[in-house]
């Protein structure tokens, strides 16, 4: 892990993030990587945007594997509206772009990026916005062991669709597996 601080605000390099990192530029085609970065910092502007609006300062962020982490400062202690506010404002400018970018009659790639960024921050894996917003929503909810049981089920569904789809010879699948997979696992180790 490399470490370093930028105007008061201590930012995480993991390995992680290099091997994504690396694994994106086997991509060849220069518009496309474009387009992805272009969404991921639009997605996380609109983190710091929403974060800035509800008056909370940012105290670090951390490149790794799964995205980038933007964690508030520690003291701050937010109703439920505004946590969810902040965690669900990244997929939300994703949409915005996306729609902007169409109406406007601009890259139809950068849309579709642009819609694949938010849907993936939606899954509801903990380490993803989605995720992280419904565990806000069930922690202390009378059902909450029931929610979570069905969350499992629902992580594990996400993950053997697309094994079934391998087997059945849709190799284009093999990719979406490994991602679903590596967040399972990282669900597993908290």
């Amino acid at each position: 892990m490399i470490s370093f601080t930028i105007r008061g605000i201590r930012t995480e390099l993991r390995f992680s993030f290099l091997l994504f990192n690396s694994l994106i530029f086997l991509i060849k085609d220069q518009q496309t990587i474009l387009c992805f970065y272009g969404g991921c910092i639009i997605h996380e502007l609109g983190h710091i945007l929403a974060a800035a609006i509800a008056g909370i300062k940012t105290e670090r962020i951390i490149l790794s594997g799964t995205g980038i982490t933007i964690n508030a400062e520690k003291n701050a202690v937010l109703p439920l509206n505004r946590g969810i506010f902040l965690l669900l404002s990244g997929p939300v400018i994703n949409i915005f772009f996306a729609g902007i970018t169409a109406l406007s009659g601009g890259s139809m790639l950068f849309v579709t990026i642009n819609l694949y960024l938010c849907i993936y921050n939606l899954l509801p894996f903990p380490c993803l916005d989605g995720g992280a917003a419904l565990e806000l929503l069930i922690n202390g909810y009378p059902h909450e062991y029931g929610i979570r049981i069905l969350l499992a089920i629902i992580r594990y569904t996400l993950v053997l669709v697309p094994a079934a789809a391998i087997v059945y010879g849709m190799r284009e699948a093999f990719p979406i597996f490994l991602i679903l997979l590596f967040l399972n696992l990282l669900n597993l180790k908290k």
